[in-house]
């Protein structure tokens, strides 16, 4: 094979090309579910839910979807932050051959609106927290179903939302009214082939308007795998049993979506769930795990961390096992006090 300049600075062990699974994206699922069924896939502020869980529930809402008629190729948007309902409806959605279109929870109306008529959304997830743009969104666009939940509705102790409580529009469905109303487990009988779409992508945007990527099954494992391969010196040095990782990049974001979520499935991964960026919230959370196999960010949270008044309290050098930065350059001075 033809040398490529970038090749020299690959890790020791990765290799020049691989060979990937044809398998959809939704099967990855099936590793943790099958080899580590009691195992948390997710640690929501304290509240675990297991991978064998996990599945049972993206089953559930898969066949739930499917009685609403969501059929494949139709448009499921995500406008959801790092919760267990993102990867319960992501996945679920894959599960029909749906094509997840990924919404940052932080867009206006006019943002949306823009999102939903070039996609041709048919069914939205959303939460509590902006149902009055969501109200404006639909009243401009015609969207046939609309899912609502409440983050923290999957947190023990914090109660349970209903679609009463949460003033919903009648059209409107609760997300876990509509889970408890299906106990089908059956997978869906749905062909979903490695070529067919998977997900659209918005950009940046920092040229423009946010343009529409579509990413195919194909794509996003043949990303996963690469992505798990680097770094894996490091992380497979964890026994399965014990690997987790920082979920706080958001999974409506590729990075946080490949590089967090879909590597924790491959992997055997705990998720260590975090809605949003807030330093003090971060350190408190890193304060209650032992050992963390990986810690995926960019160089603003690197620095934010670093420089916290108590991260030499959280003896991080031990703590973490691998640190990944990406989406921005990372300073040299910034490295090296990482390595410090």
């Amino acid at each position: 094979m033809e040398c490529r300049p970038w090749q020299r600075h690959y890790d020791y062990n990765v290799p020049l090309t691989i060979r990937y699974p044809r398998i959809p994206l939704h099967d990855l699922l099936g590793i943790p579910a099958n080899s580590y069924p009691d195992k948390p896939a997710l640690n929501f502020y304290g509240t675990e839910m297991t991978f064998w869980e996990l599945r049972c529930l993206v089953l559930r809402m898969a066949n739930a979807l499917g009685k609403l008629g969501v059929r494949k190729g139709d448009r499921v948007g995500m406008n959801l932050p790092n919760c267990p309902q993102y990867l319960i409806a992501n996945y679920a959605a894959l599960s029909l051959g749906a094509v997840v279109v990924n919404l940052n929870p932080m867009y206006t109306a006019p943002e949306l609106r823009h999102a939903a008529q070039k996609t041709g959304l048919t069914t939205l997830f959303t939460f509590d927290m902006v149902i009055p743009y969501i109200r404006a969104l639909c009243q401009e666009v015609d969207i046939p179903r609309v899912i609502v939940t409440k983050p923290t509705d999957y947190i023990t102790g914090l109660g349970q939302s209903t679609k009463e409580s949460l003033e919903l529009d009648p059209k409107w469905h609760h997300f876990s009214e509509l889970l408890n109303g299906c106990t089908d487990t059956k997978r869906p009988r749905v062909q979903v082939n490695p070529e067919d779409p998977c997900m659209i992508q918005f950009t940046g945007g920092t040229k423009g308007v946010p343009k529409a990527a579509v990413l195919t099954h194909a794509n996003l494992v043949a990303a996963t795998f690469q992505c798990a391969l680097w770094g894996s010196s490091t992380t497979n040095l964890t026994p399965p049993e014990r690997r987790s990782v920082v979920a706080v990049l958001p999974f409506f974001h590729v990075y946080g979506n490949i590089v967090v979520m879909n590597w924790a499935m491959l992997n055997c991964a705990t998720q260590i769930l975090i809605p949003r960026f807030q330093i003090d919230e971060i350190v408190g959370i890193l304060a209650n795990f032992k050992q963390i196999t990986f810690f995926p960010a960019v160089p603003t949270m690197i620095t934010a961390l670093i420089n916290h008044p108590k991260v030499a309290e959280l003896d991080l050098g031990r703590r973490l096992g691998l640190l990944n930065s990406g989406a921005a350059p990372m300073p040299l001075e910034l490295i090296e006090q990482v390595k410090d």
